[in-house]
């Protein structure tokens, strides 16, 4: 097999892997910033209580 062959096999399947990866960097970064509110959140409901 020649090396371009490889190469096209390998863009191709890259190619295919590339929407299953963004899903999964999507839904990573919505439950980050899922996590992120809640703790700033739960700090400013800390805070207020604190403070009466």
């Amino acid at each position: 097999m020649k090396r371009i062959d490889l190469y096209k096999q390998k863009l191709k399947a890259a190619k295919a892997e590339l929407p299953m990866r963004q899903r999964q960097y999507n839904s990573a970064v919505r439950h980050l910033n899922k996590t992120v509110a809640t703790i700033y959140e739960l700090e400013k409901k800390i805070d207020h209580l604190a403070k009466h």
